[in-house]
């Protein structure tokens, strides 16, 4: 070791001798006397060991300027005195001597090596430490990792997948575990299924997947529904659930069957508002089934849900969904129940819904039927509300409401006795049809001087509203049939005087001395 240069640690790679023993300022020791090793230097960290070259004789024991025996030179570029042939390097005793000087200072190369080139940084962390080469790597732009799948509290409606090119791959179908959960619940007791309907999330995940078109979930759900479906159908809750079920057992006859079962057995379900909606629902489903329809329709007739709040809307569903010759029970029975339904509060409803969908021979019945028991049915709650309707709905022909007039007006006198029938006989006075009203005024004009003085009098229910009702007719009547309505009045013009001087008569008289004023 050269005593003026200073001391450093001993390097990883094997000393070079390129320039012999001189190289070294120092002599050459001889075979007798080995070189010593050096001392050990104190280390930190982890040292990197010295890799041993391959040598069959000893270095010192060759002359100056000398290879070792057996080592290789890779070959070099041309302008660093690169040989010929390529392989070897033929290097002079200035090249060796310019090593040993840039072992000890990199940064001083001589112009004979070239051109100045820096080697590799060097970083030692302590000055006991071997020089360990640093490594830089070009930072990495990695993509952030994925988020795994996310499922919402209420699945989304199915939508198809837009078509795919060919070769591409399926993309991931994500599986909400929570539905492989609600199906082993309902497998191993479909009766809890009305407890899954009244949760929202659990209710959620059923929807889902039967509008999806899950076979397994609908056939679990349909065995559930034999033995809670009239809880689920008469809650709120549960109307989503059965929507969608119904919806997934479009053209299935057994399974509306099953719901159909169990919505009229034993009894009918309750005919509460939720109840009432259920039913329609399920009038709908089955209405392409005539055999289910008639089931239902039966039930219904049975039940007399047209006597209760809510049936109104089950019978209007059945007309506008189902064949007529599976509605036309229900005609058949407001024509034979006609008497009681005129008692009930909501059987004036009920025959005006028959009545508006009757059809071919139902028609004529019907009719026969209300010309039969018009007057008895204007001195009774529900069958006035059904006369009203008949006298005002424009969609009844105006031959049979012309019909129905007359047989009313000809008990003009016992309908004002009557608090019910007087109702009757203010819309016969009031129409707005010429027709209708030349057949109120005709009436009472037919009436006697005896007639006309009673229904002035004072044993009318109401006399002060019987002479206004008269009042106006007299001057309605009296611009398109000026002559029936001069009729009328001289005969009132011959009552008494002191029937024709009374107060509550002063404004129909003078309604009488227009009348008979004009030529």
């Amino acid at each position: 070791m050269d005593p003026g240069g200073p001391s450093r640690p001993a390097p990883f790679y094997a000393p070079f001798y390129a320039g012999g023993p001189a190289a070294h300022g120092g002599e050459a020791p001889s075979s007798s006397s080995p070189r010593p090793p050096p001392p050990p230097q104190p280390q930190q960290g982890h040292a990197i060991q010295p890799a041993p070259l391959r040598q069959t004789s000893r270095p010192w024991d060759l002359g100056a300027g000398a290879l070792p025996t057996g080592f290789r030179t890779p070959p070099l570029h041309p302008q660093f005195g690169a040989s010929s042939s390529g392989r070897y390097l033929s290097m002079p005793v200035e090249a060796g001597t310019a090593a040993r000087n840039f072992e000890r200072n990199p940064r001083d190369i001589p112009c004979s090596l070239g051109p100045s080139i820096r080697p590799s940084p060097w970083t030692p962390s302590n000055s006991d430490m071997v020089a360990v080469p640093q490594q830089r790597y070009a930072p990495q732009n990695w993509p952030p990792p994925s988020p795994p799948p996310q499922f919402v509290q209420h699945p989304p409606r199915f939508e198809p997948l837009p078509p795919q090119p060919w070769g591409a791959p399926e993309p991931p179908i994500y599986q909400d575990p929570r539905v492989q959960e609600t199906k082993l619940v309902l497998l191993n007791s479909p009766m809890v299924l009305g407890q899954l309907v009244m949760s929202p999330e659990h209710s959620a995940i059923l929807v889902h997947q039967l509008e999806v078109g899950d076979e397994q979930m609908r056939d679990m759900v349909l065995d559930g529904f034999k033995h809670c479906g009239r809880e689920i159908m008469g809650d709120t809750q549960g109307h989503a659930v059965l929507e969608a079920l119904l919806h997934s057992l479009h053209g299935r006859y057994r399974g509306l069957e099953i719901i159909v079962e169990v919505a009229i057995k034993p009894r009918l379900l309750s005919r509460s508002k939720d109840g009432v909606y259920s039913l329609e629902l399920l009038i709908t489903a089955v209405a392409g089934f005539p055999a289910l329809s008639a089931r239902l329709v039966h039930s219904f007739v049975n039940e007399r849900v047209m006597d209760d709040v809510g049936g109104d809307e089950l019978i209007v569903r059945c007309f506008t969904t189902m064949p007529d010759y599976v509605t036309a029970v229900l005609i058949n029975h407001a024509i034979d129940t006609i008497d009681d339904k005129m008692l009930c509060p909501f059987g004036s409803t009920f025959l005006a819904t028959c009545f508006e969908y009757a059809e071919g021979e139902e028609v004529p019945r019907f009719q026969t039927i209300i010309l039969a028991k018009a007057v008895e049915m204007a001195k009774k709650r529900a069958g006035k509300h059904f006369l009203l309707h008949l006298l005002n709905h424009a969609n009844v022909s105006i031959q049979f409401r012309k019909q129905l007039m007359s047989k009313l007006m000809k008990k003009v006198l016992d309908l004002c006795f009557h608090c019910q029938g007087q109702i009757v006989v203010e819309q016969c006075f009031v129409s707005k049809e010429t027709e209708l009203l030349n057949i109120a005024l005709r009436a009472c004009a037919d009436l006697t001087t005896g007639e006309l003085q009673v229904l002035l009098g004072e044993r009318v229910v109401s006399r002060s509203f019987v002479l206004l009702l008269l009042h106006r007719l007299v001057e309605d009547g009296n611009t398109p049939f000026p002559e029936i309505a001069k009729d009328l009045a001289r005969k009132i013009e011959e009552l008494p005087p002191h029937i024709r001087k009374h107060d509550d008569v002063k404004l129909l008289m003078s309604a009488i001395r227009r009348v008979l004023a004009r030529r």
